[in-house]
């Protein structure tokens, strides 16, 4: 009895069981195979949960099934847990190393002498001692394929790179001929995880590099054949409008696209009818519950905001900001996390992460925001946006100071507390669209209401566009500027109702001063909102 495949988000791709890319189709093989044949150690790189183990594993066994090679994998994991306790983090590499050598190659070498040298000659010389002793045993070249690596606490991440930097003159004959490090990072990182102030003013432990490989994500083709196995097997379509919204949201993350082709077709139980296609207003529901249920990708995403160097690169994306004060790497860096796209100007990887982002940097505010979604709803089941931006008027004089003591966004602050409130009230039935202009000093967000357009005869969607300025001037300067800006934007968003919420940063100034709204009169009508 064959077993259904399904959209994989944990672990390695088993083709038997799930939908998968062929991953050697995802790199450059002949690159690959031409620096493993130079004897060249190179670096494979690639955000989590982007698929690097399947095409590890993938690339194992092509080079052994060409004969001319002797592959081993091993994941540092092992070591990972054991934190800055070298010793241990040793036994567990060596131990992953035996293993895979006598299941992938038939070798016990590994196994009978590792223990042994590894008590003669300590952590920091046993894997090159190792891997020296197990190339010396065959006519085939020895390549080793290091998973995992820049997971490696600081102390056993040194240690073994250090090593196989020693090896590395040996090469072919004693050590092996090739070695691929793959980890989250590029090497050029890898310095500053080693490094105690993390400020990586130190040369880097591993030089010997050739190159820097990085795993692309899904291209909108691969996203495409991999929702269409499932149609093949399952005979449930999805509709181009469908696709093209998951390659929309996800530009092809590879996990992104697996949750949410898992969470519309198997995990509801109207998705699990095959007779039914897979419909956008399914994929956006999945999205919906995905975001809330704080995924372990997305939990691990949140961690990741409160590094100092991923924060200064998503800070002036959140708010409009230009990136002059961006120190020199930090782009490059939150580019090989996948938080930002690849190519400039520097932007968040996809719509997903843009929406997510905030919604992770507020969630503790918003378990604080103590009102009910129905009271900015009307008898005629229309959002009453102007109660709204007033009530949030009243709720951020009170608690603006108090949280701007504890964020660590300090200048996107005030526009977070804002999604805040706005999430908290719009969760209950319409959605929020977010973008930022780099360097425009502005965010705008447009509000749709209704979530999935028309719910009820009453109910027509409301898409309402609310920009959001930084003020330290003028401000007869920035209403003007920022009315005509708006409206542009509400006709390019096909908005019918538009409000500008300008917060005043002045040194100084007293809220007086600072709370107040008026209406600015033209076509469409624009309401500004001081704060």
């Amino acid at each position: 009895m064959s077993v259904e495949r399904y959209f994989n988000t944990t672990g390695p791709i088993v083709p038997a069981r799930h939908y998968f890319v062929p991953p050697l189709t995802r790199v450059d093989l002949d690159e690959i195979r031409q620096l493993v044949g130079q004897a060249r150690f190179f670096v494979l790189h690639a955000p989590r949960q982007s698929g690097k183990t399947t095409v590890l594993r993938a690339l194992q066994l092509t080079l052994n099934e060409t004969g001319r090679y002797r592959c081993a994998y091993v994941s540092c994991q092992k070591g990972q847990a054991a934190a800055e306790d070298a010793g241990a983090a040793m036994r567990g590499i060596l131990a992953e190393l035996a293993e895979d050598a006598e299941v992938a190659l038939g070798d016990s070498f590994v196994e009978e002498i590792w223990p042994g040298i590894l008590e003669r000659a300590g952590p920091d010389a046993a894997l090159q001692r190792v891997l020296s002793r197990w190339a010396a045993t065959g006519p085939k070249p020895l390549v080793a394929l290091l998973d995992e690596i820049d997971a490696l606490h600081q102390r056993t991440l040194v240690s073994v790179l250090a090593q196989l930097r020693t090896g590395y003159v040996k090469r072919p004959h004693p050590f092996p001929q090739s070695i691929v490090l793959c980890g989250m990072r590029n090497v050029r990182d890898y310095d500053m995880s080693s490094s105690p102030d993390h400020r990586g003013s130190g040369a880097s432990p591993f030089n010997v590099v050739a190159k820097s490989l990085r795993l692309g994500d899904f291209s909108k083709a691969e996203v495409s054949e991999l929702l269409g196995q499932h149609t093949i097997e399952t005979g449930q379509a999805f509709s181009d409008e469908t696709i093209e919204y998951i390659w929309q949201q996800t530009r092809g993350q590879p996990w992104l696209v697996n949750a949410l082709g898992y969470e519309a077709c198997f995990e509801e139980t109207a998705g699990r009818n095959r007779s039914r296609a897979v419909t956008l207003e399914a994929v956006r529901e999945a999205r919906e519950r995905l975001i809330l249920r704080r995924e372990t990708h997305i939990e691990q995403l949140g961690r990741r905001l409160q590094e100092p160097r991923v924060r200064r690169v998503v800070e002036p994306l959140l708010v409009g900001g230009s990136m002059r004060a961006t120190r020199s790497g930090d782009i490059e860096y939150a580019r090989d996390l996948g938080i930002l796209a690849q190519s400039p100007p520097p932007a968040f990887a996809n719509p997903f992460y843009q929406e997510v982002i905030p919604r992770e940097l507020t969630s503790e505010i918003q378990e604080e925001i103590s009102v009910s979604p129905q009271w900015y709803v009307g008898s005629n089941e229309r959002l009453l946006m102007a109660k709204l931006l007033n009530d949030f008027g009243d709720f951020f004089r009170r608690i603006a100071e108090h949280w701007d003591e504890r964020f660590s966004f300090k200048e996107a602050g005030p526009h977070l507390l804002l999604q805040a409130f706005l999430q908290r009230i719009v969760n209950s039935g319409g959605r929020i669209e977010r973008e930022a202009a780099m360097g425009s000093g502005r965010a705008d967000l447009l509000v749709v209401w209704p979530r999935h357009g028309r719910v009820s005869a009453a109910a027509e969607e409301q898409r309402i566009l609310i920009e959001c300025k930084v003020s330290r001037g003028s401000r007869v300067r920035i209403r003007r500027e920022g009315a005509a800006q708006i409206r542009r934007y509400m006709d390019r968003a096909s908005a019918s109702e538009g409000h500008l919420v300008i917060f005043d940063r002045t040194k100084g100034s007293q809220w007086a001063e600072r709370i107040y709204h008026e209406e600015i009169e033209g076509d469409p009508p624009v309401t500004v909102w001081g704060l």
